[in-house]
């Protein structure tokens, strides 16, 4: 939502150290932080709460926020293909912590039926 959106990019813009207001700035942080937000949520198998003040937002989410912060930046820089070699290890992690989630589902799922 609208909200999320303005708090992601406010997180990005300080992380950025970007201190000034500028429409064409605003937009390209915009369409990077959807991109990063749709890549690491392919990536984690499951849609991620980007809002870290959000209840319910999980380690993943954490986890999630702060590469999304770093992806944005390797963006910014014309540098992506870097950052998932940069990032692996994290990467990885958020990736296992959806197949945790995955299998903590099915296996309630299965707890349901019987």
């Amino acid at each position: 939502d609208e909200t999320t959106m303005d708090k992601l990019l406010d997180a990005c813009k300080e992380f950025l150290g970007i201190t000034w207001n500028d429409y064409g700035t605003d937009n390209m942080l915009k369409s990077y932080i959807r991109s990063s937000a749709s890549r690491l949520s392919a990536i984690y198998g499951f849609d991620i709460v980007l809002d870290t003040d959000s209840d319910e937002a999980g380690q993943a989410d954490f986890l999630a926020h702060e590469l999304l912060l770093n992806r944005v930046f390797y963006m910014r820089e014309k540098a992506l293909d870097d950052y998932e070699t940069n990032f692996r290890g994290e990467l990885l992690t958020l990736r296992n912590l959806g197949k945790v989630r995955g299998y903590e589902e099915r296996e309630e799922e299965t707890e349901d039926v019987n």
